[in-house]
C-alpha cells in the first residue's frame, strides 16, 4: 500500500446527467492499482445513482467512501467541507464533469505535483480570462475543475466565502483567489499535461492543453475543455481569444472527429 495515499474526491451531482460520473470512474479506476489513492465521492443532494457508482468502484477493486453534502453548496464548498471531514495530507479534487483522457493520469499529477514543492497549486488546466476586468488580463490563475493541493492549503482558505456562484468565480480568477494568493505566500502553481510536464504560466497558451492547438496534450477534460473541442474553428478561435488574448495557437478537427467526440461525450464512454 502506498504511504500516505492522497484522496481523490469527485463530486457527484444529481442534476449532472448520471452517465458522467460512471464516465468519471471508468475513466479513472481502468489501469490503477486500490492501494494508489482512497476514493471519495462527494454525493451532493439527493443522488438517484449510487448504486451505478458503487458497481464501477467493485469492478475495478475500489470501495468508496461516499459523503453527504449539501446541495446548496458550490463545487469549492462542497470541497471544503470534505477538507474538514478528511485525514488526508493531500487531496485530488475533481468537477462533476471531469474525465481522464489517458490512463497515466494519476502519475502525472503525483510526479507534477511533487516538483513543484510545498504549498503548491497543480491542475489539470489554466486560463488567462479576466471577469470583469478584475484583475486586468492577463489573470493566470488555475481552473478548479480537476486540481491538486493539500489539504491544510485548502482549508487556509476558510476566511474566503463560498456562499455563491460569484464567491467561487472569485475564489477560482479573483484578486484575492486561490492561485494569486498561493503565489504571493511563495508556493508554485503549474499545470500538467498528457505529456507528464508541468506548464508554469507563461508556458499554457502554448501547451496545447486548454484552448491551444487541438487540445491534444489535455489531461483531464470537463465540459468547457470539450465546448472548444467540438467547436467549428471559428468557435475555437473565440474562446481561444477569451483565454490568452489570440488565437494563434488554434488548429481545427474535421468534421468527422469533432462528431464523434461530441456523441463520445454525450454517451459516457471514453473520448478520443
Amino acid at each position: 500500500m502506498a504511504a500516505n495515499p492522497p484522496a481523490v474526491v469527485y463530486l457527484n451531482r444529481d442534476s449532472v446527467a448520471p452517465q458522467f460520473a460512471t464516465a468519471f470512474l471508468h475513466s479513472i479506476l481502468r489501469d490503477q492499482s486500490p492501494d494508489a489513492f482512497d476514493l471519495v465521492v462527494l454525493m451532493k443532494g439527493v443522488c438517484s445513482n449510487v448504486n451505478a457508482i458503487r458497481t464501477v468502484c467493485a469492478q475495478y477493486g475500489f470501495a468508496p467512501r461516499l459523503i453527504a453534502v449539501s446541495d446548496d453548496l458550490f463545487d469549492l464548498s462542497a470541497y471544503m467541507a470534505a477538507a474538514e471531514l478528511l485525514p488526508h495530507k493531500n487531496l485530488l479534487l475533481f468537477n462533476s464533469y471531469a474525465r481522464a483522457l489517458s490512463s497515466n493520469w494519476f502519475s502525472c499529477f503525483c510526479n507534477g505535483f511533487a516538483q513543484l514543492g510545498s504549498g503548491a497549486l497543480l491542475g489539470a488546466t489554466g486560463s488567462f480570462e479576466t471577469h470583469g476586468n478584475v484583475p486586468p488580463f492577463p489573470n493566470a490563475h488555475v481552473r478548479t475543475n480537476a486540481f491538486m493541493l493539500s489539504r491544510e492549503l485548502l482549508l487556509s482558505f476558510n476566511d474566503v466565502p463560498l456562499l455563491t456562484k460569484r464567491d467561487c468565480n472569485r475564489f477560482e480568477a479573483g484578486p484575492n483567489g486561490l492561485t494569486k494568493r498561493i503565489l504571493q505566500s511563495g508556493g508554485q502553481v503549474g499545470i500538467i499535461g498528457r505529456d507528464g510536464v508541468v506548464y508554469r504560466p507563461d508556458a499554457w497558451p502554448q501547451a496545447k492543453i486548454f484552448r491551444s492547438g487541438a487540445q491534444e496534450n489535455l489531461l483531464m477534460a470537463d465540459n468547457r475543455t470539450q465546448d472548444y473541442q467540438i467547436g467549428f474553428i471559428f468557435r475555437r478561435r473565440k474562446l481561444a481569444t477569451l483565454a490568452w488574448g489570440s488565437a494563434e495557437e488554434v488548429t481545427g478537427d474535421n468534421i468527422i472527429t469533432r462528431s464523434l467526440s461530441r456523441r463520445a461525450w454525450a454517451r459516457g464512454d471514453q473520448l478520443l
